[in-house]
């Protein structure tokens, strides 16, 4: 083929790529109320000949594609009659239509022979869930388009002043609402593609585009994706922040809702029934609002809910959930339609004042309140497709305007991502801060917004400081400990991260820290390769909800025991893979020498014989292990340029191998250590959630116990689901060893039913662990020179007892020792501890 050939195919390439992404003609508009002007939301419109189709927002707005014009656009909605405009070619304003309202009186639900209708309604509406439920369905691909705002609400107009008022006041200028008493201090925009497998239990969001405002308070969007509530309506048990609300449209929801049918509308060939819905029960994890339901297909049309006021979910005071469907054409039976999600909203409001502590005095309504508002728009649907699966769905769409996916690294936002327009409140956000960008007062009190907010500080996007709270702590070894830390930020790479932390110890008088590196490739489907140095005790944390043990809050928390620290000298290499979307990967090889700070010393053998009797103390390690993680539909975010784990309603399960050699200087010791774990949090009837871990190990090689397995003691009195609590670190050692361990969150049923007590809104809890381990002869002899301990055939055993929202962030847990109660200190059989908590 002749160069000119080659690049006359290309431009004809590059010429239909760009029709294929061309945006599609649009006709704009606005419903209203013929009578009082108000507008009409939620209306259904659709052409006739092309069956191209949208809903009106909650400000009556539309916008639909005009392909395929002349045609008739037909209009209905329950409350007004239907309506139907021929529009032969495309408007060049946008359409202002006036609909009527129905003006016969309406129906009363009639349901003959039933003593409860409203019942009898929500029955049916269960009976046709399996055609009704989208989640039901073999599969369902479609286009989901998501903003979330954070507002500050109730702003001084006379009074502004500072960050917020400042915000406020130039926001006030581009809103058409004159009365605007709004700062707001966070707004993004995705789009996804979405896969859910019914037979599979998998969904798959894929990122295609994200747009933020550009501000340091972006940062704050980690935090705010565990506020990210998915719901299906027709679920008997609604998870919220790992707590279960009561689905009304359930057969668990017949027992705590009393449903009344208010009216109904005839609607072409159908009926919509709207249904009252209150819970019976005070103090239960319940709502209340409206339901609207189509009589032909029993499916929900509509609902509209708010969690009750006896609801418990922490410094939250209400969450209000809006949902409207649309119909669509089955595509396995041309003949039939069936609703499908259309707009999702949540508003989520927390308490103020008083009440945001837990105390049970309502804030006042005029003091500033923190909103959280999250819109959700779908479309594109392609319902039971036997030719998608998780692995192809992002590329493939059902109408010809559909956004098309080539690629899975994230793309620049476009107007075509957005299926519906931003309102002009969200045009006057992006227009306030493009106003303020320049203003450095502003730029530096969002910085320290964004650092009260996350702990961290940014110099631009290139550089991140902190955590302020590891900045100061305390220890036996140390004393007085600072510790400061620092990440590069995308603007010098997107792909590479330099990192790194210092610290320094006032009574040992010596510094300590560790420099790091990590490429990151891709993080649709992520991928990262880590590179570090470290020097230091082992202070860091495992787990992201877990305290680190450098923070201003183990001050004075400490149990009286020596210290029981480890110095960590080491170099690894982390490579770290998503094989699938359940499965993961971490391979790793480590050369380290680990120093303790207690009294324990080894003798030098080979192959398990004693050869030098001169006690050792440093031990010297080389290992190279793999790690597989599975969490399936688990919800995860990136930051740091690390893949932070949120939630999985599924068991998540890691298997881990580690081989020990040697090959450097001064490294003694070969072994194999074989791993398992299992855990979940789950959301139970009717309230609460129940979390496990049950894991196993083995090791095969004679070694010090330093290298054994020794399950994890905690050191102080802070509340940790990780830890033994009333176990002491390094107490025990084993080469083989199982655990189990238990915390229930009751969720307040049984406080909740007290008088007085349930205006406070505690949450019972309570704790079981367990752990046995063994260690062979051989490795018993060789450690003979230390007093180590195994538990042997008597697992060591703990119970708690515990209160939970104490202020909304506290909890107070008293546990006890059951068993390995032989030479124990006081201590270590009883003792209270307190957790903080500030997510949920």
């Amino acid at each position: 083929m002749t160069r000119w050939k080659r690049l006359i195919l290309l431009l004809i390439g590059i010429f239909y790529t760009s029709l294929s992404f061309a945006q599609q003609p649009k006709i704009i508009g606005k419903l209203v109320d013929i009578k009082t002007g108000k507008p009409v939301e939620f209306a259904n419109l659709h052409f006739l000949k092309t069956r191209n189709g949208t809903t009106s927002d909650e400000n009556g707005s539309f916008s639909i594609s005009q392909e395929g014009l002349p045609d008739t656009l037909s209009i209905s909605s329950f409350e007004y009659l239907k309506m139907k405009i021929f529009i032969d070619k495309a408007p060049t304003k946008p359409l202002i239509i006036q609909l009527k309202p129905i003006e016969q009186e309406i129906d009363e639900v009639q349901a003959v022979g039933y003593r409860d209708p409203g019942r009898h309604i929500i029955q049916m509406v269960i009976a046709a869930d399996k055609k009704n439920d989208i989640n039901k369905f073999n599969n369902s691909v479609y286009n989901e388009y998501c903003k979330t705002e954070v507002d500050v609400v109730n702003i001084d107009v006379d009074k502004r002043k500072g960050y917020l008022g400042n915000l406020a006041t130039v926001y006030n200028k581009f809103s058409s609402d004159s009365t605007a008493n709004i700062a707001p201090v966070f707004f993004t925009e995705k789009f996804f593609r979405v896969y859910h497998s019914n037979n599979l239990q998998t969904n798959v969001e894929h990122e295609i585009s994200r747009k933020e405002l550009g501000l340091s308070t972006d940062q704050l969007g980690a935090k705010i994706e565990r506020f990210d509530l998915k719901v299906n309506f027709y679920d008997a048990i609604i998870p919220i922040f790992k707590t279960s609300f009561l689905g009304p449209a359930s057969n668990l929801g017949l027992a705590y809702y009393k449903f009344t049918p208010v009216d109904t509308v005839d609607f072409g060939k159908t009926r919509i029934i709207e249904l009252d819905v209150k819970p019976k029960f005070n103090n239960e994890n319940t709502f209340f609002g409206k339901i609207w339901i189509d009589e032909y297909t029993w499916a929900i049309t509509k609902y509209d809910l708010t969690t009750s006021a006896g609801s418990n979910i922490n410094f939250v005071k209400k969450i209000r959930l809006r949902q409207n469907f649309v119909q669509i054409s089955n595509q396995a039976d041309r003949q039939t339609t069936i609703w499908v999600p259309k707009q999702f909203k949540m508003n989520l409001e927390f308490g103020n004042g008083l009440e945001l502590l837990g105390l049970p005095i309502e804030g006042d309504s005029t003091s500033k309140i923190l909103q959280l508002n999250t819109t959700r728009v779908y479309g594109d649907y392609i319902i039971n497709s036997e030719n998608l699966n998780a692995n192809n769905f992002f590329n493939n769409s059902l109408s010809p305007d559909s956004v098309s996916v080539n690629s899975k690294v994230i793309q620049k936002f476009d107007d075509i991502y957005r299926l519906e327009e931003l309102t002009p409140q969200e045009k006057a956000i992006y227009q306030a801060i493009d106003s303020l960008k320049n203003d450095k007062k502003f730029i530096r009190e969002t910085k320290l917004t964004a650092f009260v907010a996350t702990g961290y500080w940014d110099f631009g996007c290139k550089l991140r400081v902190g955590p302020y709270s590891s900045l100061l702590s305390t220890n036996q070894i140390e004393g007085l400990r600072i510790r400061s830390g620092f990440w590069t930020l995308p603007c010098v790479s997107k792909t590479f991260n330099f990192n790194g932390y210092a610290a320094y110890g006032f009574n040992d008088n010596a510094f300590k820290g560790g420099v790091g590196m990590k490429y990151v490739p891709e993080t649709t489907r992520y991928m990262k390769t880590e590179l570090y140095v470290r020097s230091d005790y082992d202070a860091l944390g495992e787990f992201d909800d877990a305290l680190d043990k450098d923070n201003v809050f183990t001050l004075a928390l400490r149990k009286n025991i020596p210290a029981y620290q480890v110095y960590n000298r080491q170099i690894k290499l982390i490579q770290e893979i998503d094989l699938n979307r359940d499965w993961s990967v971490k391979i790793f090889g480590a050369i380290k020498s680990i120093t303790p700070t207690f009294d324990y010393s080894y003798l030098k053998s080979n192959e398990g014989i004693i050869t030098d009797f001169t006690p050792l103390r440093k031990v010297n390690v080389n290992e190279v292990g793999i790690n597989f993680r599975y969490g399936h539909n688990e919800r995860t975010t990136i930051f740091n340029y690390d893949k932070l784990r949120i939630y999985s309603a599924y068991p998540v399960i890691n298997i881990g191998y580690i081989f020990g050699f040697e090959g450097t200087k001064n490294t003694f010791f070969e072994y194999h250590k074989i791993t398992a774990n299992i855990s979940q949090e789950i959301t139970l009837p009717i309230k609460g959630s129940l979390y496990y871990s049950l894991s196993a190990g083995q090791m095969f090689g004679t070694v010090p116990a330093i290298l054994l397995f020794a399950p994890t003691g905690n050191a102080y009195y802070i509340s940790n689901r990780y830890t033994f609590n009333n176990m002491i670190p390094y107490e025990f050692a084993a080469d083989k060893y199982a655990s189990l361990m238990l915390l229930y969150n009751m969720g307040g049923i049984l406080l909740n039913k007290a008088p007085l007590l349930n205006k406070l809104k505690l949450r019972e809890r309570v704790i079981f662990n367990s752990y046995i381990g063994t260690i062979n002869q051989e490795n018993r002899y060789y450690n003979s020179i230390n007093s180590i301990k195994s538990t042997v055939s008597k697992p060591y055993s703990e119970v708690g007892i515990g209160i939970g929202n104490i202020f909304n962030v506290l909890s107070i847990d008293a546990i006890w020792r059951l068993s390995q109660l032989n030479n124990t200190q006081p201590y270590t059989r009883f003792g209270i501890y307190v957790g903080l908590k500030l997510l949920f």
